[in-house]
């Protein structure tokens, strides 16, 4: 039984993990795009700010999840 538990609190920190580094690329994207507007349509930066917010929903449920590891 503790494989298992050791296996789904590696697979969610790798998924944590994972959601982290996207949120920093898509964040990083977001500052390109208000410094540069004109390289950028507005439907891009819209659809990356929603990107954002569910990478950030999806994070947030995790951290509050009651089997969140401290580790992550």
């Amino acid at each position: 039984m503790s494989t298992t538990i050791t296996e789904t609190t590696l697979a969610r920190q790798a998924y944590y993990r994972l959601l982290a580094s996207s949120f920093e690329r898509a964040r990083r994207l977001l500052e390109e795009m208000q410094m540069y507007p004109d390289k950028y349509s507005p439907e891009r930066r819209q659809e990356t700010i929603a990107y954002l917010q569910q990478l950030q929903k999806e994070m947030n449920r995790l951290d509050e999840s009651p089997s969140h590891s401290a580790n992550i």
